[in-house]
């Protein structure tokens, strides 16, 4: 019968049966039910009775308006009265008229008001009272808890901070390469990366974020065009040893490097819709990270991938040609797994050992 009542709706019913015998009555009433709740809701009695929340106050005006002839004395459980079992009805429509799948305290104190031929009923009438205020409040409530859970699962803003760096660093590093390795002047790919970071960090500081969200994939499309071309003239020049070998080597340890600060900002970005999606509690990740199969008792709930953590993966893509300890889910997160490693094994198996053959 009480499957559906919380923990705390339980202790209610508890403490009325307590008062019910200990007032010498014969059944539990609705008016035991309320004082039940008063012992063990203070909350809501302070919400709804303000100063006449003394459990010892209702107690007396029950006792004034109860005449029991003999006390009653019961080794059992107590019966309820079919007031009492009215209530309990009462409070099971008021949880499935709010869509509760529990009953709560704050439903059974509804159903007090709702059967309105006892004791309970008039003493809360003569406080001001009434159903339908009363459930308002209630629902208004609930709604205030349910959002408020909401904003506690909702996950904290990631930073931006560490994906601008690794863009910014980007174009740093195609400054050092040779000027045959770069697609235009030396100094463009930095420029036009400067050029997009600026509106991009004022866009999302404003909260332009659909702006920020087009610029940032231009850039990184940007980089990612400049590390294939860059990588495509080394190789072509490679047949006819155009490069030194000591530029050879700094050349493919450049463009190593680059593709991992390139592959970790579209992981970042792609992910779960990006760091906006991600922050949403029910955001999918295309990567199964360590910390995101955890046992309970270790995770955390609001946990969530943020760039340093894309970045280790991209790291680790090009050291190890694998996620290693991430899994990879999606098929667009294989594919893009996929050409980190192949651009690292001809960065490192090709170029470099290719420079260490010339040297």
């Amino acid at each position: 019968m009480f499957e559906r009542y919380t923990d705390r709706a339980r202790r209610v019913l508890l403490a009325a049966d307590h008062e019910a015998r200990d007032s010498g009555s014969a059944c539990v009433g609705p008016e035991h039910v309320l004082l039940g709740i008063l012992r063990e809701d203070r909350a809501l009695t302070h919400r709804f009775l303000h100063a006449y929340d003394s459990v010892d106050w209702f107690r007396a005006q029950i006792e004034e308006r109860t005449r029991i002839v003999e006390r009653a004395q019961c080794d059992g459980e107590l019966p309820l009265s079919e007031a009492c079992r009215r209530v309990l009805e009462f409070a099971a429509e008021e949880a499935e008229r709010m869509a509760h799948e529990h009953i709560n305290s704050e439903h059974l104190f509804l159903a007090l008001l709702r059967e309105e031929n006892s004791i309970a009923a008039d003493i809360l009438h003569e406080r001001g009272l009434e159903l339908a205020s009363a459930r308002e409040q209630v629902e208004r409530s609930w709604q205030e808890r349910a959002r408020s859970l909401r904003l506690r699962l909702m996950k904290a803003p990631e930073p931006r901070w560490p994906a601008f760096v690794a863009m910014a660093a980007d174009g740093l590093i195609c400054l050092a390469l040779p000027d045959r390795l770069s697609l235009g002047p030396r100094w463009g790919l930095f420029a036009v990366v400067i050029v997009l970071l600026i509106p991009i960090v004022f866009s999302h500081r404003f909260g332009r974020g659909n702006v920020a969200r087009i610029l940032t994939f231009i850039a990184i499309g940007v980089l990612a065009v400049s590390l294939i071309g860059s990588l495509a003239l080394l190789i072509a020049g490679l047949p006819s040893h155009r490069d030194r070998p000591e530029i050879l080597l700094r050349s493919a340890s450049l463009l190593w490097i680059t593709n991992i600060l390139v592959f970790a900002l579209w992981y970042w970005k792609l992910d779960a819709g990006g760091p906006m999606g991600r922050e949403h509690a029910d955001a999918k990740s295309s990567f199964l990270f360590p910390q995101m199969n955890l046992p309970p008792s270790l995770a955390e709930p609001s946990w969530s991938p943020i760039f340093v953590d894309y970045l280790f993966l991209a790291f680790n893509t090009s050291t190890a040609f694998s996620p290693t300890d991430t899994a990879v889910l999606s098929r667009w997160a294989k594919g893009l797994v996929m050409l980190q490693s192949l651009i690292s094994l001809t960065a490192i198996a090709v170029l470099a050992a290719r420079a260490i053959n010339v040297l």
